[in-house]
């Protein structure tokens, strides 16, 4: 919109979509590109100087990777409970599952318990129903979550991290209980 818009206060356009006779000519032409190009070169130092550094600190340098955990979830057997546990306030988790799942499909998307690690209580994992297949995604430092997992459960696996290319301190470990061991 920009573009088409802007341009077209910059270099008026006929009917015919010819360039308008000015009276400036080559002069005119070459102050509007100059303008158009420090615009669009404006928008470009400003991307990538002061916004990205504070887009990464609002959505991802305090949180672990949910992306990740959302591609790792369809190679889970079919029918597993999926829980996942976070910790910290700055998790914008909800939202990009639901976004995932409705891009990708609820078939392909498996539904997952989100919750925050600090609300999740001792008790609620000791006497947590289990009808079949369970995986955890927790921090790696949630050694409460570990705990009632390791009373609830027996000895805890080996933990999976990702496959893919994620920083450890970035990752969710994947604690995956089979129904029949």
């Amino acid at each position: 919109v920009g573009i088409r818009y802007g341009g077209a206060l910059l270099w008026p356009f006929t009917s015919s979509l010819k360039p308008c006779a000015q009276a400036d000519g080559k002069a005119g032409l070459r102050l509007r590109a100059g303008v158009v190009l420090l615009l669009a070169g404006v928008q470009v130092i400003y991307y990538f100087g002061p916004f990205m550094p504070s887009y990464n600190a609002q959505l991802r340098l305090y949180e672990r990777d949910i992306v990740d955990v959302m591609f790792r979830l369809p190679h889970l057997p079919p029918g597993t409970e999926i829980y996942i546990y976070h910790q910290g306030e700055n998790f914008v988790a909800h939202e990009r599952y639901k976004d995932f799942r409705w891009w990708w499909g609820e078939s392909t998307i498996p539904y997952a318990d989100i919750r925050n690690a600090g609300a999740v209580t001792y008790h609620q994992i000791l006497n947590m129903p289990v009808e079949g297949d369970v995986a955890f995604f927790i921090s790696a430092e949630d050694f409460g979550s570990k705990d009632a997992l390791r009373r609830r459960f027996g000895a805890l696996p080996a933990p999976q991290y990702s496959p893919y290319n994620v920083p450890e301190d970035r990752q969710y470990v994947l604690y995956y209980f089979p129904a029949d061991p």
